[in-house]
């Protein structure tokens, strides 16, 4: 029987055409709200209608080079992605991949998410270790292909 388990270390990330390192975590997760219909004439849910959609994107970093991770910078500033911030209301809007492949290579399983937006990009240190950043994101919709 083939084995078609992941390992999820082992993803390829791409956020914005730039291939990322260092990624200790990661997590794709669409979401939606719900409203819920009941009546008068039963205590039981009567239908639900799934509204905002909407896919999560998170990001933790165990070690970062801004040379390498220049989407952040376009994060700051979407027209100029030079590290500085803008007075503009602009959004960058990125497309987040993750490829990642089964133990012996039978099967790779590719996630895009579409239009990400992330809020912010926290830079802190820590004694003792590497800079780590943590960032989340956005995006509008996700498409799941494996093959």
């Amino acid at each position: 029987m083939t084995d078609y388990r992941y390992f999820g270390a082992k993803a390829t990330i791409t956020v914005g055409g730039t291939t990322l390192s260092g990624i200790k975590e990661w997590s794709v997760t669409p979401r939606f709200d719900h409203v819920e219909d009941y009546d008068n004439s039963s205590v039981f849910l009567g239908d639900v209608a799934r509204i905002k959609g909407r896919v999560e994107v998170k990001l933790k970093f165990g070690k970062w080079d801004p040379t390498v991770t220049g989407f952040l910078f376009k994060i700051l500033n979407p027209s100029g992605a030079d590290g500085t911030t803008e007075d503009t209301n602009e959004c960058a809007k990125l497309e987040v991949t993750v490829a990642f492949t089964s133990f012996g290579g039978a099967k790779t399983t590719t996630i895009t998410v579409a239009d990400v937006r992330f809020d912010s990009v926290p830079f802190a240190g820590m004694l003792d270790t590497w800079n780590p950043m943590e960032i989340s994101g956005v995006g509008t919709s996700a498409t799941f292909a494996t093959v």
